[in-house]
């Protein structure tokens, strides 16, 4: 079946109808450009009047930029995101966020699309990286993340460098769909499990580490960074004002201040804790003193034998695991350890604000939301309660 007349200034190609004008190029020569029509939605169009819309954008972009409206940039994604992490991300964001952009883009990104034009990315491209990252079994908050940074580069190559037209990578537009992420069921310890995780230390190189964890709310890459002058042994107090992380390029540690002036806090802890780290300290000055210049002075309240910060993959695998296998307990993340922290003392009706003051939340109501468990015996309690009021 033939197809229709083509509306003025249009002509049909592989099916589709497309829009068409001449224009002049600098060196006087005439050239045709063609775009698709495609309707207010963003979506392929036969209509008249799509196609007349269409013909008008041509002659403005023509009009105002001339020959430049028409010629492609052949800059590469590669080259781009080269650029915008040197010029956007490095000068703005910590250490750690550029790291994990630059190794998400690297693993995920350059090799499908690097040396593609930036010009010419568009919605389906970004997709198909999706599904190939589906297909290779990637969590799904890994794709996530992917896409928020992938969406963030090419955000600034449409409105600040104009290589683009609209960002491909835009969820709005319904043409690109990210998998769903499923909630992840929190493991926390209660009063009985995290009396069997604290003897289950006792005899543990890193016990008084994971005790500290437990017992003080602090993140990982906090405590992994916390230094002698960050700790009064008198009042039993510790200052939170750094992190640590090792460099995925060239190796080395990057201690960084915390992300806020909340994080930034000054809290107590156990006094007992207290007498057990002075009798740490004191073994660890003399194991310095063995190893001589082999040991690298960091300073640091928790270090590898070496005087080194420690990853947490290091401790998760080699020390937290096991310590939870001898003790029968469930399997958790380290970071669970700060979990544990809050709900303890939240079951134990312990004010909000406190507790949120501590973990260096900006607001008690994350604490609540991200925190506060309810378990089988507050339940009991409550229940008791009513009980207790209309006991028949």
């Amino acid at each position: 079946m033939a197809k229709k007349p083509a509306p003025p200034h249009c002509c049909w190609i592989d099916g589709k109808l497309y829009a068409r004008i001449n224009y002049q190029t600098a060196e006087g020569k005439w050239k045709q450009a063609t775009r698709l029509v495609k309707d207010e939605g963003g979506y392929p169009s036969e209509s008249p009047k799509d196609a007349a819309r269409t013909v008008r954008q041509l002659k403005n972009e023509s009009e105002e930029k001339g020959a430049e409206a028409f010629s492609k940039d052949k800059t590469t994604l590669n080259a781009f995101l080269d650029e915008w992490l040197a010029v956007v991300v490095k000068p703005n964001l910590r250490e750690r966020t550029y790291d994990d952009y630059e190794n998400i883009l690297r693993r995920y990104v350059r090799p499908t699309l690097g040396r593609r034009r930036v010009s010419e990315i568009e919605p389906k491209d970004i997709q198909r990286l999706i599904a190939s990252m589906q297909g290779k079994k990637l969590a799904p908050r890994t794709i996530q993340y992917m896409h928020r940074v992938i969406s963030m580069a090419l955000k600034y190559a449409t409105f600040s460098c104009g290589l683009l037209k609209y960002n491909p990578a835009d969820t709005r537009t319904g043409k690109v769909k990210l998998p769903k992420q499923e909630g992840r069921k929190r493991v926390w310890l209660n009063q009985e499990t995290a009396k069997k995780f604290l003897d289950a230390l006792d005899s543990e190189p890193l016990g008084l580490m994971l005790e500290f964890a437990l017992m003080t709310g602090m993140r990982p890459s906090e405590y992994m960074a916390l230094q002698w002058s960050d700790i009064d042994l008198k009042r039993a107090t510790v200052t939170v004002r750094q992190t640590v992380f090792r460099k995925r390029k060239g190796g080395g540690w990057s201690f960084e201040e915390v992300k806020t002036n909340k994080s930034r806090r000054t809290i107590t802890f156990p006094r007992y804790l207290a007498q057990k780290l002075v009798e740490h300290k004191r073994k660890h000055y003399e194991e310095r003193l063995k190893l001589g210049p082999e040991w690298k002075d960091y300073n640091l309240v928790f270090p590898t034998e070496v005087g080194t910060p420690f990853t947490i993959w290091n401790i998760h695998q080699r020390h937290f695991k096991p310590i939870l296998k001898k003790a029968e307990l469930p399997d958790m993340r380290l970071y669970d350890l700060r979990h544990s922290f809050a709900s303890l003392l939240l079951a134990k009706r312990e004010p909000t604000k406190i507790v949120s003051e501590m973990l260096g939340h900006k607001d008690p109501s994350v604490t609540m939301k991200f925190y506060q468990q309810v378990d089988e015996p507050m339940m009991r309690e409550t229940t008791d309660t009513l009980e207790k009021m209309f006991k028949r």
